[in-house]
């Protein structure tokens, strides 16, 4: 699932992006790694245009979520990772890479695999209880590494180091239910607020289109530019266009319940009777 590599040789990477830029910058990249340099580039922040200035020593590029990421050491930062695709105008520094001893023990599928969508977030063992036929999906996910316990309910638990974002909270709920986050309680408390926004946003959105509805289906009048060529018959032209057509609620349907245009009943709210 994922494709890893300590620099671009042949094709071991594909080159998924025509991007010249892109390309010029995957190119700097693998002439640091390979020489043991540090990089500079500039940086376009996340949902901005602005750019900020970084540098990095370089280690590794790989292929996560349709894109290239750089994982580098930051002083002062640590083990980051930067998404190749945002760089611009990458340079190749004299001052040899720093980060061989954070580099020396890093298992980088592990770490790949704790980042939902490459966000970042605070790091924690996280327990996990999934129904059984959600074992394959959780091997693929998180690899032979984790124990999976079985309960006598025929679920199973196991824990996991996790970066937990938003994007973490929306995986779960991608599942439907079927995986509930046991612990720790402050990423079970994040897990339940999430969904209770969720549940606030859909049963808001739910009331403004039962108001909209009750406005619409509640015009005692027909405006002037809902009108045919005599406004004051408040005839309206017939719903889908064309002849035969049925006149629609409420443009047709009188207070009284009868027909606007010809009178007929109209209980119903639409005229039977066929518009010339």
């Amino acid at each position: 699932a994922y494709e890893i590599s300590e620099g671009l040789v042949g094709s071991e990477m594909c080159i998924r992006d025509s991007s010249k830029s892109l390309l010029y910058s995957i190119d700097a990249l693998h002439e640091a790694i390979n020489n043991g340099k540090m990089v500079e580039f500039l940086y376009r922040k996340a949902d901005s245009r602005e750019k900020e200035k970084r540098t990095v020593s370089p280690w590794q590029l790989a292929w996560e979520n349709g894109c290239y990421y750089l994982i580098a050491f930051a002083d002062e930062k640590g083990i980051r990772h930067y998404r190749v695709d945002k760089m611009s105008g990458v340079r190749v520094l004299d001052a040899p890479r720093r980060g061989q001893e954070q580099f020396a023990n890093l298992d980088l599928p592990a770490y790949l695999r704790k980042h939902f969508g490459m966000y970042g977030g605070p790091e924690h063992r996280v327990t996990l209880r999934c129904t059984a036929d959600l074992e394959g999906a959780m091997r693929e996910r998180f690899g032979a590494t984790p124990m999976f316990l079985p309960e006598e309910n025929g679920c199973f638990h196991f824990d996991v180091p996790i970066c937990v974002s938003d994007q973490f909270y929306g995986w779960v709920c991608g599942f439907g239910g079927k995986i509930e986050v046991v612990a720790p309680p402050e990423v079970r408390q994040g897990m339940r607020e999430m969904t209770a926004r969720l549940a606030e946003q859909h049963q808001s959105q739910q009331r403004t289109a039962k108001a909209v509805l009750f406005c619409v289906f509640t015009v005692p009048s027909i405006p002037d530019h809902w009108a045919g060529s005599d406004p004051a018959r408040r005839q309206v032209r017939p719903q889908g266009g064309g002849s035969g057509g049925r006149w629609p609620f409420p443009a047709c349907c009188g207070q009284d319940g009868r027909c606007r245009r010809c009178g007929c009943p109209a209980p119903d709210g639409a005229c039977s009777t066929p518009a010339a």
